[in-house]
């Protein structure tokens, strides 16, 4: 997931999943062939259709596609265990309030049907839910550009748990750090 890298992903293709086997997570297309998963994706390209998951710390909704649904989980359950760790809150993996995390396709749905976006944001933490998109404001930005604004709104729940009455702009603080993180193949 290293900034440095050229390759552009806007869509959440095939090109994501390879990326995300050095990210530890095996092939996220659970064996589906590419004409088996556009006919699925068209399937779950409304919102009220959206792909579902339940993760273990997460409950996860996309329309984005499979590829973004099995991507996104493996690494913001990854995500989790960091926050934990870095804020050292609740590193024996107990339970903290359970978010969902909510990817639309694009910026026009997430200004349309996500929870009173502003205008200018690329994402935000709701309190109960994280919702951001894929392409970013001009369409052609990178799912990493998407990881990124994911890992800062989720930072979020981790700030205001680990830190209660934090003042907003240590609470922005801390979530920017965490856009740049890069997952590792060891899961770290």
């Amino acid at each position: 997931w290293g900034r440095g890298s050229t390759s552009h992903f806007t869509s959440g293709g095939s090109e994501v999943a390879v990326e995300d086997v050095f990210a530890g997570g095996g092939d996220p297309t659970a064996g589906l062939s590419e004409h088996k998963l556009a006919e699925e994706d068209k399937k779950h390209s409304a919102w009220e259709n959206a792909w579902t998951k339940d993760g273990e710390n997460y409950g996860y909704r996309t329309n984005a596609g499979f590829l973004v649904l099995e991507t996104s989980s493996i690494a913001m359950e990854q995500m989790n265990r960091f926050y934990r760790k870095f804020f050292h809150f609740q590193e024996d993996g107990g339970k903290t309030p359970r978010i969902e995390i909510r990817i639309f396709k694009n910026r026009d749905e997430y200004l349309k049907l996500g929870q009173n976006p502003v205008e200018w944001s690329g994402g935000h933490f709701i309190g109960n839910a994280v919702e951001t998109y894929v392409g970013g404001a001009t369409g052609k930005e990178t799912i990493r550009d998407m990881y990124r604004t994911l890992f800062h709104e989720a930072a979020h729940q981790f700030v205001s748990l680990a830190i209660p009455f934090v003042p907003g702009w240590m609470n922005e603080a801390y979530a920017s750090f965490f856009e740049g993180c890069s997952i590792l193949s060891n899961g770290s």
